[in-house]
């Protein structure tokens, strides 16, 4: 197998590039090799790299829903809104309950409004916001939609510490979360210890420890790789009968009746996306309407 995803349990402290960049060195120079999405450094958890065809389906997998454990440490505000950064201000921290924590956490669930960390990779004005705040520049920026689809108290380890459980769509910080129940429990909040625990239908139990990494060769991350065809066990799709296999393996436009053994589980994706199998490949389609499916990414073998 020469195409897949491979996940990685990312250890804290560990740049996300230096881990696909591992993976390209055991690889070598006949894999094109990329990633779904990076974590902080001072973070741990799942990394999904991506390996031969699965580099084309970076927007896709990043689009998939996340699960966190986090650690977070009240009365505290940082620079980068993690206990890594510069400490700005303390806080003493009101006396709460496990009432006011729940209410206060069910206030972040469904879409709503979000401000990202000042040190994070949103762009302003054509610049990360990272390189603005380094350069001791703040910068403006505007707040994005997020969807937060659970949290929940996991532990509450004494009056300025508390453990959380968040399942969110892209592009949500956590620790932006982390700031702002501070702010709604009338203190600062900071993220002391942040993990990512899956990413869509990946797990970080089953994912190798980048500990290891350096001691496997070519065959033994070969050997894996999740292949391209679990796909199939997430996405909504079917089979285009033989004589549609020239049209889609072109990425050509087919219309939805045409899938045979149509199959609805779409428990980690939506926007109307289908995978579409023929007999030498499979693509990612998408509903735009009226029953027609256009191409988005074709995957020939």
């Amino acid at each position: 197998m020469r195409s897949g995803f491979l996940l990685i349990d990312k250890e804290e402290g560990l740049r996300s590039t230096a881990c696909v960049e591992a993976v390209r060195r055991s690889l070598g120079r006949d894999f094109k090799v990329g990633h779904a999405g990076t974590l902080d450094s001072g973070a741990s958890g799942l990394l999904v790299a991506l390996v031969g065809r699965a580099t084309r389906l970076s927007n896709l997998v990043m689009s998939f829903s996340k699960e966190y454990r986090a650690l977070v440490r009240l009365g505290i505000r940082t620079d980068t809104e993690d206990i890594t950064g510069r400490i700005l201000d303390r806080c003493p921290v009101p006396r709460w309950d496990a009432g006011d924590l729940s209410r206060v956490l069910a206030s972040f669930l469904g879409c709503r409004l979000q401000r990202p960390p000042a040190v994070s990779a949103v762009h302003v004005g054509g610049r990360r916001a990272h390189e603005l705040a380094r350069s001791g520049e703040e910068p403006n920026i505007v707040p994005r939609e997020v969807f937060v689809r659970r949290i929940e108290v996991g532990e509450m380890l004494g009056p300025d510490v508390v453990s959380i459980r968040v399942s969110c769509g892209k592009g949500t910080y956590v620790r932006s979360i982390a700031r702002d129940l501070g702010e709604r429990l009338g203190t600062w909040g900071t993220i002391e210890r942040l993990r990512r625990t899956s990413v869509g239908p990946f797990r970080v139990e089953d994912a190798l420890p980048s500990g290891q990494m350096g001691e496997l060769g070519t065959r033994d991350l070969l050997s894996r790789l999740i292949p391209l065809e679990r796909l199939g066990e997430f996405l909504p799709g079917g089979r285009v009968p033989a004589e549609l296999d020239a049209l889609c393996s072109n990425g050509g436009a087919i219309r939805i009746r045409d899938l045979e053994a149509f199959s609805v589980r779409a428990p980690y994706v939506s926007g109307g996306l289908v995978l579409v199998r023929y007999s030498r490949g499979m693509g990612i389609y998408q509903l735009v309407g009226d029953g027609r499916l256009e191409c988005r990414v074709n995957l020939p073998d």
